[in-house]
């Protein structure tokens, strides 16, 4: 099953009518979406920098009532010699590394990065191609330590090159 030649797009209520009207019962169910779409009542409260709200971010589960930055720590020091052994951890790379988790943690996105990492490893080990990563942090060598993303800062960004 797939969704390829289906036609998606919202349209107008009257082609909707149009659409539906040769069906049995077509315009009692447009009828009754409206119902439905009247009794909804949403408020989605934007979130900075687009709009004038807080975040609004999930928190992912922790182990030993840990805080989500200092889960998010352990897991970076758990995994960081997965990506780069001890001859490769120079005090450049430390001082990024330690900069990016402040940043992180200043705006409080520990949670999401948790989520995020948690999410892309599910989807790895169940056969679900996610990409070599995206977004603002995929240069990031915390996204790269967390398995977030498969792009290896010191490989790309000349600075952190050790040689």
């Amino acid at each position: 099953m797939t969704m390829k030649s289906d036609d998606f797009s919202i349209l107008s209520p009257e082609a909707m009518l149009a659409k539906f009207s040769p069906i049995h019962g077509g315009a009692e169910a447009i009828a009754r979406t409206h119902e439905i779409a009247e009794r909804c009542n949403v408020e989605l409260e934007l979130i900075p920098p687009y709009g004038h709200g807080t975040y609004l971010l999930p928190e992912f589960p922790k182990p030993d009532d840990k805080t989500a930055n200092a889960y998010m720590r352990e897991l970076i020091e758990e995994r960081l010699s997965n990506k780069y052994p001890a001859a490769a951890q120079t005090k450049e790379m430390r001082d990024r590394l330690e900069y990016e988790i402040g940043v992180i943690e200043k705006t409080g996105f520990a949670d999401y990065f948790l989520i995020v990492q948690d999410l892309i490893h599910w989807a790895k080990v169940h056969g679900i191609a996610v990409g070599p990563g995206r977004g603002s942090a995929a240069g990031s060598i915390v996204s790269y330590v967390l398995d977030i993303t498969d792009i290896d800062p010191s490989r790309t960004d000349y600075s952190l090159n050790a040689s």
